[in-house]
């Protein structure tokens, strides 16, 4: 495949098969070689969490020609894996994104070519099912197609292993190197689906795994259920956010014996624009815009939303003056990430949503029984381990001149590094594409024991620190932010001081 964008380019508007979509949409853009350039510039990128990207014509798109190519070098990685892998087969799902499904069964074709099995949701369900289903039935690889929590035009290719986890750093390399094989993306060969059926290659899978899944997940309850049948029972809005959640969600709280919940109408359809939401993301307030008018109708104690593909949780609370805030941590020895994904218990090896949010749900119980809300919970926690305030800002720097503009922010930080910010002295640097972290008063520099990423964090005096990263899946530069407080006021003070610094500094980049 030839780095040149305009080779790139004339390949496929000269290729006669072409699929009609893609040859209208190169035709509307004919004229516009900014934009043609941006989709033939270079290929798509594949790294451990797969490939995501806006959908469109050309190599550096998610379209259907892509999807067979990442899909071939799966296919070329399994078979020298042998007999045995082929056989175990590969799990697909899909969320309800714009052409999810199609995506689905065009990775299905191309490795039932290759005769290897695979197994395909005929249901929406959301990601952790994908890491239990692969377990459950001894797969030796998972697809989950989804863009998670980014806009409608998103879509994306996620790979799992035979561990029901997402591929590590190593199986990435490898399976990168097979795709990176494949010379030429429209040429990829696929088989029909009714061929693949009538072989016993193709298999649909329904909801007999969903109901397994569910009763999985009675076993990590905590508490018992007398706090969801209390006199005084929480009420809960649940909005899946048009997404894969509703079924899995709704019916697991009512098996756990929640019977007060309020599911937000608008919201509740799968619907790949996303029309009734300003964004998909649980991360950020607007998501909860419409569920906190629910809420305050039918005067809830909890508010739950989660990610289009099912991968994190967003909360919000009742807070003592009736207003509702939003919440990431919980008071549970579980795993988590920083962007609303949690998971308890190991049956499930991926972020789980559905557990989160029917544990959460126990949280919020057992606090009521206690004549106390989640807010007091997090105020008790604050008061003893001090009042930390955390914040992300997100720029967003499209195409291939906005990839320059964030390498040259990640150069200033690297070569201008700072010795105070925020009046706040500087006392280390992380860089984790170097792989070193240095003592900015003594100038020692130790190694990191991690995996190298184009990472920067700037760790502060009083517990303060910042950390600046390319987004993997988006155009974006990521900076995230950490304070300690003496109390929320000074935490917040500290926070907004050092947001304004930190994008000060990165305007003169």
């Amino acid at each position: 495949m030839s780095n040149d964008w305009k080779t790139n380019y004339h390949r496929w508007v000269s290729f006669a098969a072409l699929d009609t979509e893609m040859k209208d949409h190169l035709k509307s853009i004919q004229k516009d070689e900014g934009a043609l350039e941006d989709c033939f510039y270079k290929g798509i990128e594949f790294g451990t969490g797969g490939m995501r990207g806006e959908m469109g014509p050309g190599i550096n798109r998610i379209n259907v020609y892509t999807v067979r190519k990442a899909s071939e070098g799966l296919a070329r990685y399994m078979s020298e894996l042998g007999t045995e892998a082929k056989e175990s087969g590969v799990v697909i799902i899909y969320d309800t994104r714009h052409k999810s499904r199609e995506f689905a069964f065009e990775a299905a074709k191309v490795l039932g070519k290759h005769g290897i099995r695979v197994y395909v949701f005929d249901i929406l369900c959301p990601t952790p099912l994908l890491s239990f289903a692969v377990r459950q039935l001894g797969a030796s690889a998972g697809i989950v197609i989804t863009a998670s929590h980014n806009p409608p035009e998103y879509n994306g290719y996620k790979v799992y292993g035979p561990d029901g986890a997402q591929i590590t750093l190593a199986t990435a390399q490898q399976l990168m190197a097979k795709i990176d094989e494949v010379d030429d993306e429209l040429l990829v060969s696929c088989e029909d689906v009714s061929v693949l059926k009538k072989k016993g290659l193709l298999k649909m899978v329904g909801t007999e795994l969903m109901e397994v899944y569910l009763e999985q997940i009675k076993n990590l309850r905590v508490l018992s259920n007398r706090f969801s049948s209390a006199a005084d029972p929480i009420r809960i809005v649940f909005t899946p956010l048009h997404g894969t959640t509703l079924k899995a969600i709704t019916q697991g709280l009512n098996s756990f014996g929640y019977r007060y919940v309020t599911v937000v109408p608008e919201q509740a359809n799968p619907d790949p624009d996303f029309s009734a939401v300003a964004s998909p993301n649980p991360e950020e307030h607007q998501a909860f815009e419409l569920s906190i008018q629910y809420a305050k109708e039918v005067d809830a104690d909890l508010i739950m939303g989660t990610a289009p593909d099912g991968d994190r949780l967003g909360a919000a609370v009742k807070m003592q003056d009736g207003e509702f805030e939003k919440t990431k941590e919980f008071s549970f020895q579980f795993g988590y990430e920083e962007s609303n994904g949690y998971l308890l218990g190991d049956f499930v090896r991926d972020k789980n949503v559905v557990q989160a949010a029917l544990i959460m749900a126990d949280v919020c119980a057992f606090h009521k029984a206690r004549g106390k809300t989640v807010y007091d919970a997090l105020l008790e926690l604050f008061e003893t381990y001090g009042f930390h305030e955390e914040g992300l800002h997100s720029l967003t720097f499209k195409g291939k001149e906005g990839i320059h503009k964030i390498g040259n922010i990640m150069t200033l930080f690297r070569s201008r590094p700072l010795m105070e910010v925020a009046g706040k002295k500087v006392i280390a640097i992380e860089d984790y594409l170097a792989g070193t972290r240095k003592d900015m008063q003594t100038g020692a520099v130790v190694p990191l024991a991690l995996p190298t990423s184009n990472v920067i964090k700037v760790h502060m005096e009083a517990d303060s620190w910042f950390c600046v990263r390319p987004s993997g899946t988006e155009p974006k530069l990521k900076i995230y932010f950490g304070v300690k407080g003496d109390s929320m006021k000074d935490g917040q003070q500290m926070l907004a001081l050092l947001k304004q610094f930190v994008l000060s500094y990165i305007e003169t980049a």
